[in-house]
């Protein structure tokens, strides 16, 4: 310790008098952070709403099914030029990390099945549409922005939400769905 960081701190000075204790609460500093790092990373992250809506690839999904997957929930409307970007790139993403666990789906309120599954047709995603004839998913995950990019932890948790969609944003999703890919492994 430094004589002004000795003058400044006096009661625990002579903690950092030998090296063995200086260790030892460096030691303690980093046990007591990776103890409490999960805390930290989820305390405030809500629960994603469950939801059970009719599939384009047929039948119903349920998020609660998916838990233990990072699941990338992709808000959209129809005949929206960034909307249909978003998919595209959630499309690649969800290629390149299916099988780590990541699972994509999109959520339209405006489509029925049959408009969603040639949208989805068109745009050759491997995920499927959600149809949400009833728009009751949509205001329970408080979209007001299409598209919107919700990421869901293996634990169900809302973990980053993304509004709007530019050409830049893909590094960030990325980024994010690797960092939940890596959790609890």
């Amino acid at each position: 310790m430094t004589p002004v960081a000795g003058r400044l701190y006096p009661r625990i000075a002579h903690l950092w008098a030998a090296p063995l204790n200086r260790l030892g609460i460096v030691v303690l500093l980093l046990l007591s952070l990776v103890a409490a790092w999960p805390g930290l990373v989820r305390a405030d992250a809500p629960l994603a709403p469950d939801f059970i809506l009719k599939s384009t690839q047929g039948g119903n999904l349920r998020l609660a099914e998916y838990r233990g997957h990072v699941v990338m929930l992709a808000f959209f409307k129809d005949r929206c030029r960034t909307c249909e970007q978003q998919l595209q790139t959630l499309d690649r993403l969800y290629k390149r990390y299916d099988d780590q666990g990541a699972r994509a789906f999109a959520v339209s309120a405006d489509l029925g099945l049959a408009a969603a599954q040639a949208t989805a047709a068109g745009l050759q995603l491997g995920f499927p549409i959600l149809i949400d004839h009833d728009k009751v998913i949509t205001p329970l995950y408080q979209i007001d922005l299409m598209p919107t990019l919700v990421l869901v932890d293996k634990d169900g948790k809302q973990r980053y939400v993304h509004k709007g969609y530019r050409d830049t944003d893909e590094p960030d999703y990325e980024k994010e769905l690797r960092q939940l890919l890596s959790e609890w492994q």
